[in-house]
């Protein structure tokens, strides 16, 4: 999963818009990087959390596969819906 840019809701450190996606955002990297703890991954995450790029990924054991893509749809339908409310901040693209 990737995301990149800047919501322009409202200024740097007030933006709801930006707060919401890097929140659910951030759920999810700490979720992978327990998953990775807990020996479910075949190796660490990719986990960047920079202002204006956030990137995650990664590689889970056959037997997390189904818990490793729960976590990233949740993140898609957080991401998804808060598009719906701020259609004009934020665009979710299918991945190709």
């Amino acid at each position: 999963m990737t995301a990149s840019g800047h919501a322009g809701f409202a200024p740097a450190g007030q933006d709801i818009v930006c707060a919401g996606i890097s929140a659910l955002c951030f759920a999810a990297a700490e979720y992978l990087t327990q998953m990775h703890d807990w020996g479910k991954l075949e190796q660490e995450p990719v986990i960047l959390l920079e202002s204006g790029t956030i990137r995650l990924s990664c590689m889970p054991k056959e037997i997390a596969l189904e818990e490793a893509e729960h976590v990233f749809r949740m993140l898609e339908i957080g991401c998804r819906l808060i598009a719906e409310s701020y259609p004009n901040n934020v665009t979710v693209a299918d991945a190709t």
